[in-house]
């Protein structure tokens, strides 16, 4: 039986979400592990939760616990990037923050993996990763940041700091 267009759809982007967060996690994690690991301080959920009361620490904490995620050693500034920059825990939101990364500055070679199999996974989503382009492009330089020390600062101080 051939499925109809709207449920062969909903089929598809079921597909390409599962193999996107296999690749996530057993890729992409693993090799940002490797050359990444041990830069900085990390930082656990219970200090982040201690932080002042809408600062990126705090916010990072509740961005965790709404979606269910574990703060894993030397992913904080990421898990703290997606916060700041106000990107969902999602093929969607992680393929567009690796788009503004990259008009950020940044061209290493995760961001470059993520544009590229991302691009090739929801090529509709292509606008709102051309405006994510043009938004990094347009704010401070964060990648010689260590957002883990900004931890306690408000995080609309930074925004507006930052120009995000």
């Amino acid at each position: 039986m051939i499925l109809c267009n709207s449920k062969r759809f909903e089929f598809l982007k079921y597909v390409r979400e599962r193999v996107f967060n296999f690749l996530t996690m057993n890729v992409y994690f693993p090799f940002c592990k490797a050359v990444y690991s041990g830069q900085g301080k990390a930082i656990d959920l219970f200090t982040l939760t201690d932080m002042p009361i809408n600062s990126l620490g705090e916010r990072t904490s509740r961005f965790l616990k709404q979606n269910k995620l574990v703060p894993m050693p030397g992913y904080e500034a990421h898990d703290m990037k997606h916060t700041l920059l106000g990107f969902p825990a999602n093929m969607k939101g992680e393929i567009s923050m690796q788009y503004f990364e990259f008009g950020n500055g940044n061209r290493s070679l995760p961001v470059i993996t993520v544009m590229f199999f991302g691009t090739l996974f929801m090529p509709e989503e292509y606008k709102e990763y051309l405006y994510q382009f043009q938004r990094g492009k347009g704010a401070k330089d964060l990648s010689r940041i260590d957002l883990k020390e900004f931890a306690a600062v408000s995080i609309y101080q930074l925004e507006k700091q930052w120009k995000l």
